[in-house]
């Protein structure tokens, strides 16, 4: 699901309301276009400039949301530009195994799974490592299941340890996307084997 807003600077300034998302603001600040919207974490924003309404030029993307006010300054091509926020919603962890905050998993245990809302790019993955708890010995490469939502990590596991497994980190290892590249939002596996 895409979302476009757009505003041309100039002749048209006074649309901008009725054209951005809410909760943004578009300023012209001397020779410059400030663009401040607030920002979503399932969300990923990329901000466009046209002169034309036809062809569009990203002036930024991948913006990952994270809850906060996000602020972006561009100069302008010509006097009159037209700028539009699209945002897409990123996929997300919807199931696991073991399940995050489980404590009785056997140790015989030999794959963990994780998967996500939208298809994902199947040749693609980040499990990484995190302080809250060991990262699993592996005993080959990651594949995703054919659904191409479920990736697998087979493993072995240690009878009582905690495991803490980061699926992506934000602006590090973002390789768990979509066919087009949008980046899943990160999530935390923590389990316990018995």
């Amino acid at each position: 699901m895409k979302k476009y807003t757009q505003i041309a600077l100039g002749v048209v300034f006074a649309l901008f309301q009725c054209l951005f998302a809410e909760q943004t603001n578009l300023l012209a600040i001397k020779n410059a276009v400030m663009i401040e919207f607030q920002s979503t974490a399932e969300l990923s924003y990329t901000i466009q400039q046209s002169t034309d309404l036809i062809s569009w030029t990203n002036l930024t993307s991948g913006i990952h949301g994270n809850g906060t006010i996000e602020k972006y300054f561009f100069e302008p091509i010509t006097p009159r530009n037209y700028y539009r926020l699209i945002s897409v919603l990123r996929p997300t962890v919807v199931s696991t195994w073991p399940m995050s905050g489980s404590t009785n998993i056997s140790h015989l245990t030999n794959e963990i799974r994780v998967t996500f809302s939208q298809d994902m790019h199947t040749h693609s993955w980040s499990w990484c490592t995190s302080p809250d708890g060991q990262y699993p010995e592996t005993t080959g490469s990651p594949y995703y299941q054919t659904d191409k939502r479920t990736c697998v990590l087979p493993v072995i596991l240690q009878p009582n340890t905690q495991y803490a497994i980061r699926i992506n980190i934000d602006g590090i290892y973002e390789n768990f996307r979509t066919p087009s590249l949008i980046p899943a939002v990160p999530y935390l596996i923590v389990f316990k084997t018995e």
